[in-house]
């Protein structure tokens, strides 16, 4: 099974997607939802995310500001693919929790396993901030899953380790 069939799997029950650090949307263009928009800062991803997905929204902004862009519970999911590895580790935990604010049910991360260093030549926004390993997931409340020798994305040459993590939040919020 692929990774992105268990996101879709997890996401059977939502309507909504928010998708932060989006890139050229290609995760939103693997989901059939009826509400999808995407964040991300790199200008050159977002016109090919808006050019390969007319059926999502795509904001250029930065995923650190998610609460003053979006009101509380706007979307039944918030996903973060790839992305959470870019921000410091302070920036990251302040994100989670920001996601929770914004999220009515869910929030799904893929993100490499430890710390990964990569080429930003061409995109100063691909710089990795940080690395996560599964316990800082977990001692957030998230279930996770790990992958040996496995990573999403079309722009690696080798393979990475990496973490699938998803958290169910209160439907009472």
């Amino acid at each position: 099974m692929k990774v992105i069939d268990l996101i879709r799997f997890y996401l059977q029950d939502c309507n909504s997607v928010l998708d932060l650090g989006c890139g050229t949307g290609w995760v939103l263009n693997e989901l059939n939802k009826r509400k999808m928009v995407g964040i991300d800062l790199y200008v050159d991803h977002l016109v090919q995310a808006v050019d390969d997905n007319p059926m999502a929204t795509f904001i250029r902004g930065d995923i650190n500001n998610i609460t003053t862009y979006f009101v509380r519970k706007s979307f039944d999911a918030i996903i973060l693919i790839d992305s959470l590895e870019h921000l410091t580790k302070q920036e990251g935990l302040q994100l989670l929790k920001a996601c929770e604010v914004i999220s009515k049910k869910k929030i799904i991360v893929f993100t490499p396993l430890g710390e990964v260093h990569n080429d930003t030549k061409i995109n100063k926004w691909n710089k990795h901030n940080s690395g996560w390993v599964v316990q800082d997931l977990q001692k957030l409340g998230y279930s996770t899953a790990q992958f040996n020798n496995y990573h999403l994305g079309t722009e690696r040459l080798e393979d990475l380790d990496a973490i699938l993590a998803w958290k169910e939040l209160n439907p009472n919020y």
